[in-house]
């Protein structure tokens, strides 16, 4: 059975004429140190973002209202798999990055898309892909349920839920064809057996997107109420 965790990513874009590629793994990004995140407080209400490998990943913050993050991208180097609850939002279920590396990045998208820019010579060009998991925060959530959201496939497990990311590509403004749609969890199958929270890093194919010189990425689950979506809106890439 397949389980679903912290959305990870490493975005792979190719550089242009020389057929090079160009990476985005996080490793080189500094933080204090062990088990901490990357937060810039000093604008709120504006992208405070960082880059890294020909792209710009958006960092939005709001002291005011949300007194944290808005919506857009940490990067991290926690390591807490096992606490549950909103106090432990930016570590990955799966314990490190992609491949056992230090640092990987956690998006955060209540019910707006997240912006990732492609610059320099990474623009309109083919985004292959990027690794993906659930954090610990949104993947015990599914699991046990909270004080908000539900238990994943209830009890008994009969519901169909699921969790998903979709991920659109544009192109000088423009939405290119497709979209793509990254299951971070999965109870639709009758056979429950195949039921899935994903807590491993797993690729990503963007490919059907094309040409492009940014991408959307967009949380949505079965789980939602009065107010908007039950389950933590995160993944990690």
């Amino acid at each position: 059975m397949r389980k679903i965790s912290t959305l990870a990513i490493a975005l792979v874009m190719s550089a242009a004429a020389l057929q090079a590629q160009t990476v985005a793994s996080f490793d080189t990004l500094q933080l204090q140190g062990a088990d901490t995140f990357y937060v810039n407080y000093s604008n709120p209400g504006n992208d405070v973002g960082f880059e890294d490998g020909l792209a710009h990943f958006e960092s939005v913050f709001d002291t005011v209202i949300y007194k944290s993050l808005r919506k857009g991208f940490v990067y991290s180097n926690m390591t807490d798999t096992v606490t549950s609850g909103f106090t432990n939002p930016n570590s990955a279920k799966a314990g490190a990055g992609f491949g056992g590396s230090e640092k990987y990045v956690v998006g955060f998208g209540f019910d707006e898309p997240i912006f990732v820019r492609l610059t320099d010579t990474a623009r309109g060009k083919v985004v292959k892909g990027f690794y993906a998991t659930n954090n610990t925060y949104a993947y015990n959530s599914m699991r046990d349920g909270d004080f908000v959201a539900k238990k994943f496939g209830g009890v008994p497990n009969v519901d169909t839920d699921w969790f998903k990311l979709t991920v659109k590509g544009y192109l000088n403004n423009t939405q290119t064809a497709d979209s793509v749609d990254f299951y971070l969890a999965d109870f639709r199958d009758p056979d429950s057996t195949k039921d899935y929270i994903l807590k491993t890093w797993e690729w990503v194919d963007l490919t059907p997107l094309g040409k492009v010189d940014s991408l959307t990425f967009m949380l949505y689950t079965s789980d939602t109420g009065q107010f908007g979506p039950n389950t933590p809106m995160y993944f990690c890439m």
